[in-house]
């Protein structure tokens, strides 16, 4: 970024400061909405996606850690999906 600001003007400078965030800040919200979306898509049926969100859960990665509810979405995961 310090190469950017050099290349711009000043009155664009300061603009760039405030628009910038910590990359750890960026990927901290698109941890919770892949979180959020993975959700979605395990409520929806995606068995798939119930075993991804059963992963999330138990590490807390986008959430807060919950063991109890990662292995409901486990379980619901490995359970044969009807067709109907």
């Amino acid at each position: 970024m310090t190469q950017q600001l050099q290349n711009t003007p000043s009155a664009s400078k300061a603009a760039v400061r405030r628009q910038s965030q910590p990359l750890a800040e960026v990927v901290s919200v698109l941890v919770r909405k892949w979180f959020q979306d993975t959700l979605e898509a395990a409520k929806s049926g995606n068995s798939e996606q119930m075993g991804v969100l059963s992963s999330m859960l138990d590490a807390g990665y986008g959430c807060t850690a919950d063991p109890q509810q990662a292995k409901f979405w486990a379980h619901k995961a490995a359970a044969p999906q009807s067709n109907a």
